[in-house]
């Protein structure tokens, strides 16, 4: 019993001695070996599990240069989260229990200064500097980077004794970096050397921070030095093979080949994974081209690879390079046929698939060949990120090309069939015969699973037969027979198998029913995916053994069904000739105003005026022409075009401006001579001049061309007799307002000025006494309403000042259901944003909302195109033709005042908008629901199988980043499958992440079912409640168009 008492005493007398409120020798060492064998070690191992997942995962896009970190990429964000937060929480539960601030009961003597400093420090723990790095360092890995900063910022302030300051500057670094806030990542770098000897093993990582902040900065050539380092101090083989190949890359781009090929060759010796083993080999094998001069051996060697069983995952990289080959040497037709090939073969390398069809629709468009760049530009503009710095350029070009490819295929189409018209009747019917057996023998082709070639390229010139004057010559641009080309032959060996599949070698292959024919069991290649002009249907995976499905037939078109499209009548071929007209013109316009192309107009608007010279449009042709000669400073060509318009349309009204190049100088001029006088005029007015107001009124309507003056002169004018009491000359003007321009807002306002004197009452004669800001109540007598007349140039455009966006309704417009809508939008995508909506009552009883405010026009534009493509958001009742337009302060004002959103509209057009349209937006056309789906011809959802997404929809300010990295890890890690994801706002406000693509719809449902039973998808992400489903691209089509998922989810539910 003594003994008994005696251990518990003991225990009892270490408990108390072992407080971290009792600062002694053996509660420091207790603490500090706790934390860091126990709990800092379990956080440490689960940082580097994490680490080491995001490691094994990692996809590269070895089209640009790699990410120096495993952590870098929006997709990375909570793609290990599990593990960081068990980091993060070890870090904090040392923090919490194991921090010892207590000072020593000892106080130190004076002549101890060792003893004296260690008293002072704030903690004693000798690793809680670790802890917080380590809880930094995890919060940087999940992109939580503000809680990051905070952590190791702690560090680098309350430990300024410790080496881990110096790993704390370097990870605040690396996250600013990752924030792209660069100016504080130089910040802090420069610092690292301020703040004393940093340990030497530092000195790599420190070097590979500083490469990425260059290489970030878009200063490749100074990273060169820091990044050499970086790679001879790295260690372990992710790091070491990785930055050897950043700087590889590094070599390559700023033009040192013999460097570039050296370090590429130390890539491919260190033993990295295949991949990346792979992609060195190519480039190696390239610059070797390059340095000796000889492209075409180094070619063949790549031509060798990708026929390497082991490469067969990787042709689209292969390709890829090889067409950066063939370009370097200005040979546009054999990198396109490489492009077509690397994308051909890519099966789920969607940053590579990306460039491809990026750097196809750019050549394309520089052959010209705009019908398919638009089309590749169409599939890139899907993919790329908008953040992306190209992206402005190629949102440019796609929302130009979208129209132009319209007009050319008019062109086509229309010409074609205007040469049809023109064939002898006896020829033409053979024709039309010809076509019909052509299309029966497709048809039979496809139901022995083939597929006709134009079905199957989706128009894409590169496999059609009249592409053949390039593609199908006996030799190639370089002089090579056809069976010598190796990518011609490539080419042709992907054809076959895309069209009967990967066959054995046997005979009567081609025969559907092979009878006593003995069957040999042969891989189906899948169809090319991701191209433009055509569906992904669902894609057998690699090695699965299959046969390819009878098609069904379709009921061939009959002789008269294609005649009926032949313009054979005078009639039809003048509607036809106008479609050609303006297709020519169109095309002409958009060159020299959307793509600043002179030479291109000019030669759109020269086959016009060849085709058509009497058109309506031709006098406009001759102009523009005129014009584009003018900006390409070719005289000749001026001088033709010039003396063409003024001889077929001498008195036009462009003639005058080719005659005298200053006449639209002096026009602008006397206009704004016009304009200053009628400010003249009413400032008369509001100091009671009113002769002086009506003398430069009259000679303001004698003189202006511009109806919009002229219509401002007269109510002016009418005004000032008003108030001198000239009740008939009142009245004289008024008459001509309502029979000139009885439709206008001047013309309306003098009819109920007219229908007041009707009634008996008279104008108000004398002074101006105020200056009215509101309309005047008819019940009083009338006087004259002074904003109503104001100057003609009343809005300004002011792009740094405060901006809102302004929403014009109908007068008996819902404006709660509006407002709430708006609010609602406001809440779940601008929570931090304290975005005000206002309604005010305009002059014409029409309505205005305003939203904001805004700092300036940019802002207020992003805005205004995100609400731009939701127009679901302006759905209420009376809510017919809404006009959505942004303004500064004064111009809201103005607006609010005067009730001009007529001009204002126009003036928003062309200050904010480039001239474009699509400020009113008529309801009647947005997500349609008809009662009767089937009268309409509406889409219904259908059950099917073969590709299928996984449809989320996600709940108002979710981390959709997060979810993404989430998503894609569980694809890969629990059924091994790379799937890609992007975010889609429906117009009714919902927002979907869409992943894709699975094969079937089983596989999909297998997916969003694993999803339920996992933990951190239910616990962490708190998604167990969240609608999800399957659904196939068609019917998520019809989703789209819905703006909501509401009614598929009943259907998916049944």
């Amino acid at each position: 019993m003594t003994l008994r008492i005696v251990y518990i005493s003991i225990a009892a007398f270490l408990l108390v001695s072992c407080s971290t409120q009792n600062n002694t020798w053996l509660s420091r060492n207790y603490h500090s070996i706790t934390s860091k064998y126990n709990t800092l070690f379990n956080g440490e191992q689960s940082f580097k599990r994490g680490e080491q997942q995001l490691m094994r995962n990692h996809q590269d896009n070895f089209t640009h240069i790699l990410s120096m970190f495993p952590y870098s990429g929006e997709e990375k964000a909570g793609a290990v989260k599990g593990e960081m937060d068990r980091a993060i929480s070890k870090g904090h539960k040392i923090i919490a229990n194991k921090s010892i601030t207590a000072r020593p009961r000892r106080r130190p003597p004076r002549n101890s200064p060792r003893y004296h400093n260690f008293y002072n420090r704030r903690e004693f723990n000798r690793y809680m500097d670790d802890a917080f790095l380590l809880v930094g360092k995890a919060h940087l890995y999940n992109h939580e980077f503000n809680d990051a900063l905070v952590m190791l910022d702690y560090v680098v302030r309350e430990f300024p004794n410790q080496s881990t300051r110096f790993d704390a500057l370097i990870w605040m670094a690396r996250t600013r970096i990752e924030m792209g806030d660069l100016d504080n990542a130089a910040i802090l770098l420069d610092r690292y050397d301020a703040m004393g000897q940093a340990p030497d093993r530092l000195y790599g990582e420190y070097m590979a921070t500083f490469a990425e902040f260059h290489i970030r900065s878009g200063n490749l050539r100074e990273a060169i030095p820091y990044m050499k380092v970086a790679a001879d101090e790295a260690s372990g083989r992710w790091n070491r093979n990785r930055r050897a190949y950043i700087l590889a890359q590094l070599y390559k781009q700023t033009g040192s080949h013999d460097l570039a090929a050296s370090t590429f060759r130390r890539v491919i010796r260190s033993s990295p994974n295949y991949e990346m083993e792979l992609n060195a080999r190519i480039n190696y094998l390239m610059l070797q081209g390059h340095l000796d001069g000889n492209h075409d051996r180094a070619r063949q060697q790549l031509y060798r690879q990708v026929n390497q069983a082991n490469n067969r995952e990787f042709r689209d990289r292969i390709y890829y390079v090889l067409a950066q080959s063939y370009l370097s040497e200005g040979d546009t037709i054999m990198a396109i046929t490489n492009l077509r090939l690397s994308s051909g073969y890519n099966f789920g390398n969607q940053s590579l698939k990306t460039e491809t069809y990026l750097q196809l629709a750019e050549l394309y468009f520089e052959l010209p060949a705009y019908i398919p760049s638009y089309a590749y530009y169409d599939s890139t503009i899907v993919s790329i990120r908008d953040t992306d710095p190209r992206y402005r350029k190629i949102n440019h070009r796609h929302a130009g090309l979208k129209n132009l490819s319209t007009h050319f295929e008019t062109i086509t189409r229309e010409d074609s069939l205007m040469r049809l018209a023109q064939m002898p009747e006896a020829e033409l019917e053979d024709f039309i015969l010809a076509l019909i057996e052509e299309e029966r023998q497709a048809q039979l082709n496809l139901s022995i699973g083939a597929r006709d070639d134009q079905r199957r390229t989706g128009g894409d010139h590169m496999f059609q037969r009249d592409f053949g004057s390039q593609l199908s010559r006996a030799t190639d641009s370089q002089g090579q027979w056809y069976f010598y080309n190796q990518s011609t032959i490539s080419l042709g060996k992907m054809e076959f198998e895309r069209r009967w599949g990967r066959r054995g070698n046997e005979d009567n292959w081609r025969r559907a029913d092979k009878g006593t024919v003995e069957a040999v069991d042969y891989e189906m290649t899948p169809t090319q995916p991701g191209e433009p002009g055509f569906g992904n249907g669902a894609l057998p995976v690699e090695g699965q053994r299959e046969t390819a499905p009878r098609a069904q037939l379709i009921e061939l078109p009959t002789k008269e069904e294609l005649m009926a499209d032949i313009p054979l009548t005078e009639e039809q071929k003048e509607i036809t000739k106008e479609r050609l007209a303006n297709a020519w013109f169109q095309s002409g316009i958009i060159f020299l105003d959307h793509f600043n192309d002179p030479t291109r107009a000019i030669e759109m608007f020269r086959m016009f005026l060849n085709d058509f010279p009497t058109h309506a449009l031709a006098e406009q042709a001759w102009f523009w022409a005129y014009m584009a000669y003018n900006q390409l400073e070719n005289e000749a060509g001026a001088s033709q075009m010039r003396d063409g318009l003024i001889r077929h349309f001498p008195d036009g009204q462009y003639a005058e401006f080719a005659r005298n190049p200053q006449y639209a100088e002096a026009k602008r001029q006397r206009r704004q001579e016009l304009n200053e006088l009628y400010n003249d005029a009413f400032n008369a007015y509001i100091n009671n001049r009113f002769n002086s107001s009506i003398s430069k009124s009259t000679l303001i309507i004698i003189e202006t061309e511009e109806e919009e003056l002229l219509r401002k002169a007269r109510l002016l004018k009418a005004a000032a007799y008003a108030r001198q009491g000239n009740v008939t000359n009142f009245e004289n003007e008024l008459n001509i307002l309502t029979n000139d321009f009885g439709t206008t807002r001047e013309g309306k306002l003098a009819e109920r000025w007219l229908a007041m004197m009707a009634e008996g009452k008279l104008p108000a004669i004398g002074p101006v006494t105020r200056q009215m800001t509101t309309a005047t109540d008819e019940s009083d007598i009338p006087e004259t309403p002074i904003e109503e007349v104001v100057p003609v140039d009343r809005f300004n455009f002011e792009p740094g000042q405060e901006h809102f966006i302004l929403i014009v309704v109908e007068e008996d417009a819902d404006i709660n259901r509006l407002l709430f809508n708006l609010a609602d939008y406001n809440f779940s995508r601008f929570l931090l944003a304290d975005y005000e909506i206002e309604s005010r009552t305009l002059p014409d009883s029409r309505r205005l909302l305003s939203i904001g405010s805004f700092a300036n026009n940019r802002e207020a534009m992003d805005y205004y195109y995100g609400l731009r493509s939701n127009p679901g958001l302006l759905r209420a009742e009376n809510v017919n033709a809404p006009m959505l337009m942004a303004g500064s302060v004064s111009n809201k004002n103005t607006l609010i005042s005067t009730g001009e959103t007529t001009e204002f509209r126009d003036f928003f057009s062309k200050n904010y908008l480039g001239g474009g349209g699509g400020i009113t937006i008529q309801m009647a056309f947005v997500d349609q629901e008809p009662e009767d789906a089937a009268a309409t011809g509406a889409k219904s959802f259908t059950t099917s199988d073969g590709t299928h997404w996984v449809m989320v929809v996600l709940p108002p300010r979710t981390n959709t980043g997060r979810v993404s990295g989430f998503l894609t890890s569980h694809a890969l890690n629990s059924f091994n499958l790379r799937l890609n994801t992007r975010t889609i706002n429906l117009s009714g406000g919902e927002t979907v992440l869409l992943v894709e693509a699975f094969q079937s719809a089983s596989q999909a449902q297998e997916f969003t079912t694993s999803l339920n039973a996992n933990n951190f998808w239910n616990n962490q992400l708190r998604a167990s409640n969240w609608v999800m489903a399957s659904v196939s691209p068609d019917n998520f089509k019809i989703i789209e168009q819905e703006g909501t998922t509401e009614e598929y989810i009943k259907f998916y539910k049944e």
